[in-house]
C-alpha cells in the first residue's frame, strides 16, 4: 500500500459549489469536471483513488475573502483533508492575513495571478512572497496559461523563476508541472532550479518535453497533484504509474517528496509512514 499525498484539489463549499462549478466550467465547452466539487465527492474520490491526504486549495478572488477561506478551512480541516489559505495581493491587510493563516496550522497557500489579476513576478507582490517565506508557509502558484484566460501570461515560467531568483527562500510549488500549455518554457527557465512542479496535466505533456524536464529537473522536487475535481484522482494516478519510473522515484511523487514541505503535511508521523510507503 502506497502513501499518497494530493497537494491540489478543490473543493467548495455545499451552497456554494453548484454555482461555482457551473462558472468556472463554463468556459471548457463539452469538456466536463469529474467530480461536483462538495467535500462529500472529494472524499469519495480519494477512497477510489487510494488518496490518503490532499490539500484544498483555496483563491481569494476578492481582498476580502481571506478571513472567510481561513475560516472554512478552520471548519474542514482534518486527519485526510489539508486546506490552504489565500490571501489577495491587493488587500491591505495580506500581511496579517498570512500570519493568521500560519497561526492556524495551514502549511502554505495558493495563488492564482490570472484569476486574481495580478502578474506573478511584479516586484509588488515579492514582500508578500518574503512573508509568507518567514511564515514558513509554501506559495501553489497556478502556473502556465489557463482555459478562462486565454493569451494571459502573468503566470509564465520566466515570471515565475523571477521570483525564484528574487525570494530565495520561498518554498514554490508550480501548478500544471510548471505551465500548463507552455512546457518548452518550463524547460528553458524552471527544469532544474528549486522550485516544485505538480503532476496535475502532465498526461498532456508531449514525451520529448516530459522527458527533457524529468532528465533536467529530477524527480525528487515533483508532486502529485490531480486538480481535483477537473480531473479524475483515479485517472492521474493510473497516468503516474504508467510511466517509466522507479519505485523510488514513483513513491516520492505520490506522497514521500511532500513530507518535508511542512509539518502538518507529515501529520500522522513518520513511524506509520514508514508502513505504508513499504511498496508502492
Amino acid at each position: 500500500m502506497s502513501f499518497i499525498l494530493d497537494l491540489h484539489t478543490h473543493a467548495f463549499p455545499d451552497f456554494l459549489a453548484p454555482k461555482a462549478m457551473e462558472v468556472l466550467t463554463r468556459p471548457m465547452g463539452d469538456w466536463l469536471p469529474a467530480r461536483d466539487g462538495t467535500l462529500a465527492s472529494l472524499l469519495a474520490s480519494m477512497d477510489a483513488a487510494g488518496v490518503a491526504r490532499c490539500c484544498v486549495a483555496n483563491i481569494a478572488t476578492k481582498p476580502e475573502q481571506s478571513t472567510a477561506i481561513l475560516s472554512w478551512s478552520q471548519q474542514i480541516a482534518s486527519e485526510r483533508l489539508i486546506p490552504l489559505g489565500s490571501v489577495h495581493p491587493f488587500s491591505p491587510r495580506w500581511g496579517e492575513e498570512l500570519e493568521a493563516i500560519a497561526a492556524a496550522g495551514l502549511p502554505g497557500i495558493k495563488l492564482h495571478p490570472l484569476f486574481q489579476g495580478f502578474v506573478v513576478d511584479d516586484d509588488a507582490v515579492m514582500p508578500l512572497y518574503a512573508k509568507a517565506a518567514q511564515l514558513g508557509l509554501f506559495v501553489l502558484f497556478h502556473a502556465g496559461l489557463d482555459i478562462s484566460y486565454p493569451g494571459e501570461r502573468g503566470a509564465s515560467p520566466a515570471r515565475l523563476a523571477r521570483v525564484r531568483s528574487q525570494v530565495p527562500g520561498l518554498v514554490m510549488i508550480a501548478a500544471h508541472f510548471g505551465g500548463w500549455q507552455v512546457w518548452d518554457e518550463v524547460i528553458e527557465h524552471l527544469a532544474g532550479k528549486d522550485i516544485y512542479l505538480d503532476t496535475s496535466y502532465i498526461h498532456q505533456v508531449p514525451g520529448p518535453q516530459l522527458e527533457t524536464i524529468l532528465r533536467r529537473h529530477g524527480t525528487h522536487r515533483i508532486l502529485f497533484g490531480s486538480d481535483s475535481p477537473w480531473l479524475s484522482q483515479v485517472e492521474c494516478l493510473r497516468h503516474l504509474r504508467g510511466m517509466p519510473l522507479s519505485a523510488e522515484s514513483l513513491q516520492g511523487i505520490l506522497g514521500g517528496n511532500a513530507l518535508g514541505l511542512h509539518p502538518a503535511l507529515a501529520h500522522w508521523g513518520r513511524s506509520q509512514l514508514v508502513a505504508l510507503c513499504a511498496g508502492v
